[in-house]
């Protein structure tokens, strides 16, 4: 039997999401045995998950959120669990997804699942948005998010395992963007083949507190897109790795826009 922690970030922005949440977490069709959170200033946090059907590990947290999942990290390397199922607060996930990514680990050390958005209300609008894109499981390796990313925090699951003798690298300054730059260097250091799924999606939450809105247009989301990954390139080589040419080349882009209707993270 393999133990699966899913594991989550809330703060009080959150709070009228948790609710829902966990309705849909105890709705999986394979229940996670744990659920850990990371609290950072919610007061009272436990009185929201009093109809949790799992064992709850309350975390508190204090820092920037960069600094805060770089330290959920850590504690992760040494809990004992097997899998590792990662599920932003703001979000819901289809009933199947702990049962379709558990298959799919034994495999390979890197899940990610599909998107499929929903607006602030919870009701979905797009489903699988990166199902005609990405062939049912598709493998890639770090070199394939080198410059847009598909692997996020609400998305991803991971056997724990891979996260051993992980040295994630943290630079002078906080970054926007953590889940990027977490798991890219994970998947380089560690030699990682990910596989993505459509069997399964995460409902990615599109409201105004959201870092990456989908639904922008799109010459406001190429701009921040040039920013954010030009921060995320001169993070990476300013604690080692060697992204010289992606920074070249993101100096003589031009800010264009992607045709693509359903483009990826900072792509």
């Amino acid at each position: 039997m393999s133990k699966i922690s899913l594991t989550t970030f809330i703060y009080p922005k959150v709070e009228p999401y948790l609710e829902e949440l966990i309705k849909f977490i105890n709705n999986q069709t394979v229940l996670p045995d744990e659920v850990i959170v990371f609290n950072d200033g919610l007061i009272g946090a436990t009185r929201y998950f009093e109809k949790l059907n799992s064992d709850l590990k309350i975390i508190k947290a204090s820092g920037s959120p960069f600094k805060i999942r770089a330290q959920a990290f850590e504690y992760l390397e040494k809990i004992n669990t097997d899998i590792i199922v990662f599920q932003d607060s703001d979000d819901l996930m289809q009933s199947n997804r702990i049962e379709v990514v558990k298959k799919k680990l034994m495999g390979f050390d890197f899940v990610v699942n599909d998107l499929s958005l929903m607006n602030e209300k919870g009701e979905l609008y797009l489903k699988n948005i990166w199902k005609k894109r990405l062939k049912n499981d598709f493998t890639f390796t770090a070199n394939y998010i080198t410059d847009k990313n598909i692997v996020g925090l609400g998305n991803t699951s991971i056997l724990k395992k891979s996260l051993q003798g992980f040295d994630l690298r943290l630079p002078k300054k906080d970054l926007i963007v953590v889940d990027w730059y977490i798991f890219y260097q994970l998947m380089l250091q560690k030699k990682i083949s990910a596989i993505f799924t459509s069997e399964t999606s995460t409902f990615y939450r599109q409201h105004p507190e959201n870092l990456s809105i989908l639904s922008e247009k799109a010459e406001l989301k190429s701009k921040k897109n040039q920013e954010i990954k030009r921060s995320h390139y001169q993070a990476l080589q300013s604690v080692g790795y060697d992204v010289t040419e992606y920074l070249k080349d993101l100096d003589q882009d031009e800010i264009s826009t992607n045709k693509e209707p359903h483009p990826f993270w900072w792509e």
